[in-house]
Formats: C-alpha cells, sequence, structure tokens
C-alpha cells in the first residue's frame, strides 16, 4: 500500500482502480466441447489482504522483514508454505527494498509442535513467512536460543512457550530431536511494537472508484469468466459453476467465433455456428455474451466484435438470461419467432459495456442487443468508422426485460409489431430520426428513423427512454415524446437538429428529462440552415431536468424553451448551447461538487421563476462548481447553487 492512495500489486503494478488480476478459463480450439460430467468452476469469495508499515513512534525497523521469524495461523492445515515474492526489480517501482511474503529459508514440510500456551493450543503448525502474522488470528513466532520450560506469559502480552521444529514430508526432527524455547507474539502485541495499517481489497478497491468517479473493477469475491472460443462447433454438456458471496457479481460467460451465429433449434447450414436456446440457458450467468469476447479497463467491460452476423430464431425454446449481449459486425437479426427474456426478479448489476477505442476509427463499428435483468446497463460506442451494419427487428420479435439497449453503428430497422416490453429502453445510432406523422424526411441521413408507429408502441411498454445518437439526434414535425405520468426521457447526443415549420412544435415530456453527450467537442449541422419560417420550436417539460458531463448544441430551432418544475441538476463539465433564444424555467438551479457548466445562446438567453413550481426543499450549495450563462442579452431570476457568472454580449458580466 502507497500512502493510503494506491493499491501496489506484487507485480509493482498500481491496481487501485484497473488492473486486479481476476479467475478466468479460456477454451480455444476449432472445436470446443464439455463433457456431461466435467465441471468448470469460477465462484468467486474472499478478500485481498494489504498492509502498510509506518516508521516512527511505534517502531523505527519493519520486524516482519526478517527470515529468522515465523507466522503461524491456527487452522491453516496444509504442510507447505505460499511463497509470495515481490517485483524488487527497477520495474517493481515502489515495492524496491520491502520484504515479500516470502522466507527462501524454508523448505516444503516446515512445521514446529508447540505445548499449549494460554493463547494457541498445543499443536503442529505450518511455519510461514513472517509476514503473514499480520492476517486476523495469526503469530509471529520467532525462536529463542534456551531450554525448554513451561508456559510463561510476558508483561507485554508475549509468550515464551516450548516445542521443536520437524518436516511434515520427510518426518525428520530438527536439531536432533531437542526441544526448545519460541517467543509467540499474538496480533495486539504485534502492534504494540511496530505499526502497521491492514487494508481489504474489497473495501478499499470499491471507496477508491467511488472517490475518483470510476466504476469498480471486478473484486475478489466476484465470480470468474469462462471463455468458449471456437471456429467449428460448440458442444457444450457440462456444468458451470459460479456462486458467489451475498453482494458479489455473479459470473461471466463469453461465446466468441469468428463464424456466423445461429441462436436456434433447428439444423443450421454449413458455415454458421449453432447454439441452442437450452445450452444458453443451461449456464446460469450473470451476464451471457454471445459473438465476442469481454475484457476490462477502468471498471467498464471492454467488447471486442468477432462474429460477423448473428441470427436469432428461437420460437420453441426462449433464451433466458440475467444479461444477455449479442453483437456482430455486419448483421444482427431477431426474425419474427425470437424469443430473449430476461430472468424475472434478479437482482443483477450490469457492468457498463464499450465497444471500440476513440483513437482507432471503424474500431467501434458493429451491432448489439442486450436484454438485461438490470434496471440500468449501459453500452457506449468509441471510433464508429464508415462501416456498414444491419440491426433488424422484425415483426413478431418477443423481448421481455427489465432494460433492453438496441444499438447500431449504422443502419437500424425496427418494426413497429415487434413485441418488445421493457422497464427502460435504450435506441442507439450513429443518427437517429423522430419522425411525426406525415413528415418529409428527405434531408436526413439517419440509420435509424423511429416512426410515430414504433414510438407509440414502445411508449405503451416502457416508462424510460433513452435516444443515444452519436453523431445527432434530428427531429421532424410536431410530436409530444414521453408525456405527464412518463418516468424519464435522456438525449445523449452531441447535437438536436429541428426541421419543420414554424407552425411546429416538438415536445419532450417526463418526470425527468436528460440531456447528455458522448463527446467534448460540439458538432456543426451538416443540414443546410432553415430560414427563420422553416424551423420548428422545441419545448422540454420536467419536473427535474439533469444536465450531465459533454457539449450539446440545439440547431435549427426557432426557440427552445424549457420547464423544470422542482430544478436543474448540473454535473460533471459541460455545455448547452442554442443557436435561438433559449428560456429556462425553475426554481431552482443546483450542482454536484467540482461541475463547470455553460449554459449557452445565440439569442436571448432568459432563467425564470416557472408558473407552477415543485419544489420540496432547497439544495446545499456545490463546493467549487461554477455555472456560466451567456447570451446577446441575459435575464436571470431564479436562484442558483453556487458562483454566477453571467455574460451579455462583450459586457455586462456577472
Amino acid at each position: 500500500m502507497q500512502n493510503d492512495i494506491a493499491w501496489i500489486d506484487p507485480r509493482g503494478l498500481d491496481v487501485t482502480l484497473d488492473g486486479m488480476v481476476g479467475k478466468s478459463v479460456l477454451l480455444n480450439a476449432a472445436t470446443v466441447a464439455t463433457n456431461a460430467s466435467s465441471l468448470i468452476d469460477t465462484s468467486g469469495g474472499g478478500d485481498l489482504f494489504g498492509f502498510r508499515w509506518i516508521p516512527g513512534v511505534g517502531g523505527t525497523r519493519d520486524i516482519l522483514d526478517t527470515t529468522g521469524s515465523y507466522a503461524i495461523i491456527p487452522g491453516y492445515n496444509l504442510p507447505y508454505a505460499p511463497n509470495e515474492s515481490f517485483n524488487t526489480s527497477a520495474s517493481g517501482g515502489v515495492l524496491s527494498g520491502i520484504g515479500a511474503f516470502a522466507n527462501n529459508s524454508l523448505t516444503v514440510g516446515d512445521q514446529v509442535q508447540l505445548d499449549a500456551s494460554t493463547g494457541l493450543p498445543a499443536g503442529t503448525y505450518t511455519l510461514l513467512p513472517a509476514r503473514y502474522a499480520l492476517l486476523p488470528g495469526a503469530f509471529l513466532l520467532t525462536p529463542r536460543n534456551s531450554p525448554p520450560t513451561r508456559a510463561v506469559t510476558l508483561p507485554e502480552g508475549t509468550e515464551l512457550v516450548a516445542g521443536s521444529r520437524v518436516n511434515a514430508l520427510t518426518g525428520v526432527v530438527a536439531q536432533n530431536g531437542l526441544r526448545s524455547q519460541f517467543e509467540l507474539v499474538s496480533s495486539a502485541a504485534l502492534d504494540g511494537r511496530a505499526e502497521y495499517v491492514r487494508y481489504s481489497a474489497t473495501d478499499f478497491l470499491s471507496k477508491a472508484a467511488e472517490q475518483r468517479g470510476f466504476n469498480v473493477q471486478r473484486l475478489p469475491a466476484d465470480a470468474g469468466q469462462t471463455v468458449f472460443s471456437a471456429t467449428n462447433g460448440l458442444d457444450l454438456l457440462g456444468a458451470l459453476a459460479a456462486v458467489t458471496p451475498t453482494g458479489a457479481r455473479g459470473g461471466l460467460v463469453d461465446i466468441n467465433s469468428p463464424r456466423s451465429i445461429a441462436i436456434t433449434d433447428v439444423p443450421v447450414v454449413d458455415g454458421v455456428l449453432q447454439l441452442r436456446p437450452e445450452v444458453l440457458n443451461s449456464f446460469d450467468a450473470a451476464s451471457l455474451l454471445v459473438g465476442g469476447v469481454r475484457s476490462f479497463a477502468n471498471g467498464n467491460v471492454r467488447i471486442t466484435t468477432n462474429a460477423p452476423e448473428i441470427v436469432v430464431s428461437n420460437q420453441d425454446t426462449s433464451v433466458v438470461a440475467n444479461d444477455l449481449i449479442l453483437v456482430a459486425r455486419d448483421g444482427l437479426t431477431l426474425t419474427e419467432s425470437a424469443r430473449l427474456q430476461s430472468l424475472p426478479g434478479s437482482a443483477v448489476m450490469a457492468d457498463p459495456v464499450v465497444l471500440g477505442s476513440a483513437d482507432i476509427a471503424g474500431s467501434g463499428d458493429g451491432l448489439l442487443v442486450r436484454v438485461s435483468s438490470a434496471s440500468e446497463a449501459s453500452v457506449t460506442r468509441q471510433g464508429i468508422g464508415t462501416g456498414v451494419a444491419q440491426l433488424q427487428v422484425d415483426a413478431g420479435a418477443q423481448v421481455r426485460a427489465e432494460s433492453l439497449v438496441l444499438d447500431s453503428s449504422s443502419a437500424t430497422t425496427l418494426n413497429p409489431e415487434a413485441d418488445l416490453v421493457a422497464g427502460a429502453v435504450t435506441l442507439s445510432s450513429s443518427e437517429i430520426a423522430i419522425a411525426a406523422p406525415g413528415t418529409d424526411l428527405g434531408s436526413s441521413s439517419a440509420g435509424l428513423v423511429v416512426s410515430d408507429a414504433v414510438l407509440e408502441s414502445i411508449q405503451n411498454s416502457t416508462s424510460s427512454l433513452t435516444l443515444q445518437a452519436y453523431q445527432s439526434l434530428q427531429l421532424f414535425g410536431s410530436y409530444i415524446l414521453g408525456g405527464d405520468t412518463f418516468d424519464r426521457i435522456e438525449l445523449r447526443t452531441p447535437v438536436v437538429r429541428g426541421v419543420g415549420l414554424t407552425s411546429d412544435v416538438f415536445q419532450l415530456k417526463a418526470d425527468t428529462l436528460v440531456l447528455s453527450s458522448p463527446t467534448d467537442t460540439l458538432i456543426q449541422s451538416d443540414i443546410p440552415s432553415a430560414t427563420g419560417a422553416e424551423r420548428l420550436h422545441f419545448q422540454l417539460q420536467s419536473n427535474t431536468l439533469e444536465l450531465d458531463p459533454g457539449k450539446i448544441a440545439l440547431q435549427q430551432f426557432a426557440s427552445v424553451g424549457i420547464e423544470a418544475r422542482s430544478s436543474v441538476l448540473i454535473s460533471g463539465q459541460g455545455s448547452l448551447e442554442s443557436e435561438s433564444d433559449l428560456t429556462i424555467a425553475t426554481p431552482l438551479i443546483a450542482a454536484v461538487d467540482r461541475s463547470e457548466y455553460e449554459l449557452i445562446s445565440n439569442g436571448a438567453l432568459v432563467v425564470a421563476q416557472p408558473e407552477v413550481s415543485n419544489i420540496t426543499s432547497t439544495r446545499d450549495s456545490a463546493l467549487a462548481a461554477s455555472l456560466r450563462l451567456q447570451g446577446s442579452s441575459v435575464n436571470f431570476s431564479s436562484d442558483v447553487f453556487s458562483t454566477l457568472r453571467r455574460d451579455s454580449g462583450s459586457s455586462n458580466r456577472w
């Protein structure tokens, strides 16, 4: 442990936020088969232990950095000691000069036979490196060049006890069978001789991630990952075990192949890898991935997609999973007989998923369907290129889930007759167009066109809708998305553009509205600018408006009006910029600590009290948070959380 802020593993690597070595089993071959009697066990449990010695008043010497003393742990019954060395080379960094959980003087089978003492019953104990005396219930044992005596307790709480060294494997008794005296130091007495701080990896790593805004990486108590990677065939009859203690995350199963995959009960053509629904259901994994393999970084799951195509056609047997993720490069089809279902009543926690790399164009191209028992199962693409990929959901396809994600880097065809029922629905594409009835989409290049029939179907079966457009979200004509009883709508996009007439009004209505962006770079419109007479109005009505990180541009609207009857809550760094007049009616603007946000209008900016306020309590002022207002004119008459700065043209600043 380095200065209470970094967890350094035996390799000398900082794994505080990422890189903890996990449990995994990889089976990779042309054909992978597991027999009915076989078992793959990636169960979780236990913890990792860390320590830090503090020189000073408690002592100027690390008394456990020695080969002359040993640790014994009651209940440790193996006849040999673990030997965990540290990387003390130059690449080991801060580990240089720190004694490890190792003792090269010990040989396999080294033990000690001790008489009874106040704190330890008589018995035979395996000798361990001295550093293990830091563990709960352990003792530090030091041989003394003195004849054996009855057990004696010294004033500081240590004990002198008689015993002899033995070897469990050879039967040899050391020192010609002569007994001698040993000093036995309990954990409490050890702390009186030197100051050590002990750490739990589960507690430390969880708190570190929370404090720094990262997702928590997989921990020792979590179950591991099983990967089946095959090119010709899979015949999986064996069992998987991934038992975990309460509160830990369950096992992960990845099915990876460079071939096209069919999830079906009927025979498939040559060259296609068949996965039977009943086999997938037998895994009982916390998360099941088909079509790729996952890796881990910063608490996120990064998926490498390898299957070119996946077709789901399993009418006779539904695929039922806690968290099912399907990924393909070129095509992913839920046919009319597709049946996907999340496990009812499951309390699974779904890891955030990232596809592609922002530094590699095209690495994020592809398709994904996620059906989860978790209330939130996020998916983000990076490095989207020009590849053509088609996600297709046919009429009659049936999905039942707590949350559903349909994600494409290119094109999506979503039939309004698809039977999609989920507590939360996310539709993702490079560009998304929301089309009111009878609108002309001639100027739209969107890969996903969401018709009013599709929206009506989704809104009737969900209470939370996220529209994630990696490039732009286009709103056509007059329409009301959501409603007074709708729970949540999130727009996650760098650009929202309007196309319509001044008589048109596109409205968003929900209890909570969220605006966020996957990028901190403003994207300019590639749709020809419309005249003022051809621009529709954009209205957002909610109790709470959340402005999350990222820069968002509202383009080609005649006006933008926002009503947040309870509050506007700002989180992180970002901006909301409107080409036209921007009016925000809210009783309160609040922020998370250290937030930095800008509200910008190329016309007039008005922040005023709403006609109807639902505010129930005020929020505490945020620490080190800032809000900047900018417009050709600025009128502010609401309550604000903290320091406020106003820009109106080139003068009149707060």
